[in-house]
């Protein structure tokens, strides 16, 4: 009961300093302000987290996407070491689906968690050393696939991944504009295979056909 009660507190103190981070400077919030925010008082609030960066580094360990991505890059990067067959655009559809499901878990507080990261370099900073060791293994595992000609090496390895995660952020961030985005009618399977297929046709190998005007993809 005990653990619960400290779990619940500690829930509604990151809740609240997401709202204040949100509409106020990262620089300009204090630690007041969110203990007020929570219905807590400032004691309380330091036993969980002891500055704001600490509030910083919880709201994204909790509303962030990575929670749920990280575990499907560890079963990627294990695949990849041990040698196992990997069809690249398999791989691309667990990414997307776990970009989706990471930011489609949360709901409101991700997409706070979004605009924090995108308007605060504090935040983003956080973010970038959280998720740059799990990036590298799939930029590398891309430009893998290029050195081996599978892949286009016109296409930067990095802005491939940028794409895919920023696409679904997007659409967590325009969640309630769903009747005036497309993209937002989609269910996940079809949300999902959209973009791979988007983002596929631009970096799978093509050589030129026979046939004026025309390509031919190769694996």
């Amino acid at each position: 009961m005990i653990a619960s009660a400290h779990a619940d507190t500690r829930k509604a103190i990151l809740e609240a300093a997401l709202r204040v981070f949100a509409r106020s400077d990262i620089s300009a919030a204090t630690l007041d302000d969110m203990a007020s925010e929570a219905g807590v008082t400032r004691g309380t609030l330091t036993w969980h987290f002891h500055s704001k960066e600490d509030l910083l580094t919880g709201i994204i360990k909790d509303f962030g996407p990575h929670s749920v991505v990280k575990p499907v890059v560890e079963q990627i990067e294990k695949e990849i070491n041990e040698g196992l067959p990997i069809d690249d655009e398999a791989l691309f559809r667990r990414l997307a689906g776990a970009f989706y499901d990471g930011y489609a878990e949360q709901g409101d507080q991700a997409r706070l968690a979004i605009l924090l990261v995108h308007t605060h370099p504090e935040a983003a900073h956080l973010l970038v050393n959280k998720i740059t060791r799990g990036k590298k293994i799939i930029i590398d595992y891309i430009r893998k696939r290029q050195a081996e000609g599978c892949m286009n090496s016109q296409i930067d390895a990095g802005l491939f991944i940028n794409m895919l995660a920023t696409t679904f952020a997007m659409r967590a961030i325009g969640q309630g504009l769903n009747d005036l985005n497309a993209c937002g009618q989609l269910s996940r399977e079809e949300m999902i295979d959209q973009v791979v297929s988007l983002l596929m046709f631009g970096i799978a190998r093509r050589e030129r056909s026979s046939t004026p005007g025309t390509t031919t993809t190769t694996s």
